[in-house]
């Protein structure tokens, strides 16, 4: 993850502050300024998501782009593996 520069995931108590940090900020926004928080709160939802909007549709145009340049005019398969070779080695 991110957090800890592998795949595994990081460790619990930091998922549980951040979880907990940005629930509460969500909360205190909108109990603190009632409409006019959760105003600001959807606005700002917005101004964080259409930066990433942009960006992940660029790269479905990317992705479209590069698989049309790919020379696949056959994709074979090969035969689906056998029952005692998903078998777990015990």
């Amino acid at each position: 993850m991110l957090c800890t520069g592998n795949a595994d995931p990081g460790p619990w108590h930091q998922r549980v502050f951040w979880g907990v940090s940005e629930g509460m900020l969500a909360a205190m926004l909108i109990v603190l300024a009632g409409d006019a928080g959760l105003t600001a709160l959807q606005e700002v939802i917005t101004v964080v998501g259409l930066p990433m909007f942009i960006l992940v549709f660029a790269m479905m145009i990317a992705l479209y782009r590069g698989l049309t340049h790919e020379d696949l005019s056959e994709v074979k398969v090969g035969a689906p593996p056998k029952p005692e070779e998903l078998a777990p080695d015990d």
